[in-house]
């Protein structure tokens, strides 16, 4: 894993995904940062709901022999880090999959036929974007990989980037105006700056369930419900600066 700082790597991806002008230089440009992390293999999918097989691999970097033996298996039915995501938006890796809960028989295999394919250790990121949609990432390493809670939480956060700029390079369709109050702006200001739900109400002045509330508003205004996510997007619409 790169000795970059936790920060480093993340400002330098915002700052040159910002400036892609298609989505093959993204990907290029998302090969490049996960280095960093010792990743040389990674997946993004665009799933419409649990059960859909279609949109897999948008972009992928896995092993074409693999990626044909788990479509041929359907492994998707099986596999444990496709229904972690699918409960819960957030990052891990795949060797804390089994402290959610114990592994089954087909898992295991899946795991170890992983393995055997040259997939050594690995993350994988969920971003639940609303109405049923899921932005999925996969990240693997051919050599053994440990990340850092600072580095979960770094490549997080880029794979948000990645996701909002991914969908900004695709054919435009017409989206009505979003208009975020001020006191959402100040919330979402306080969210970037890391501060947690309470922190950000006693800083306001109001309860807990009153910024809870006013996340509830911003998810349905951004068609998220992920704070990172509505963070970046923000940032994208200009509403809030970071």
């Amino acid at each position: 894993m790169s000795d970059r700082s936790v920060f480093a790597v993340l400002n330098s991806f915002i700052e040159l995904s910002n400036r892609c002008r298609d989505r093959k230089e993204l990907d290029a440009v998302f090969a490049g940062h996960l280095e960093d992390f010792g990743f040389d293999m990674y997946v993004f999918s665009l799933v419409r709901h649990q059960n859909d097989s279609d949109g897999h691999a948008v972009f992928s970097s896995y092993p074409e022999e693999w990626l044909r033996h788990y479509a041929a298996n359907n492994y998707m039915r099986i596999d444990p880090i496709y229904r972690l995501g699918w409960e819960k938006s957030g990052v891990f890796s795949w060797d804390s999959i089994e402290a959610e809960r114990p592994l089954s028989k087909s898992e295991r295999r899946l795991m170890a036929e992983a393995d055997d394919a040259g997939l050594r250790s690995g993350a994988a990121v969920a971003i639940h974007l609303g109405y049923g949609r899921m932005a999925g990432f996969g990240f693997a390493s051919s050599t053994s990989q440990t990340l850092s809670r600072d580095h979960c939480s770094q490549l997080y956060a880029m794979a948000g980037q990645f996701q909002l700029v991914h969908e900004s390079l695709g054919p435009k369709a017409e989206t009505p105006e979003i208009r975020l109050s001020a006191r959402q702006r100040e919330v979402l200001q306080w969210a970037a700056a890391g501060k947690s739900r309470s922190a950000i109400g006693e800083i306001m002045g109001i309860s807990d369930d009153t910024v809870d509330d006013h996340f509830r508003q911003i998810f349905r205004k951004l068609q998220c419900n992920d704070r990172v996510v509505a963070v970046l997007r923000a940032v994208q619409m200009g509403a809030i600066s970071i």
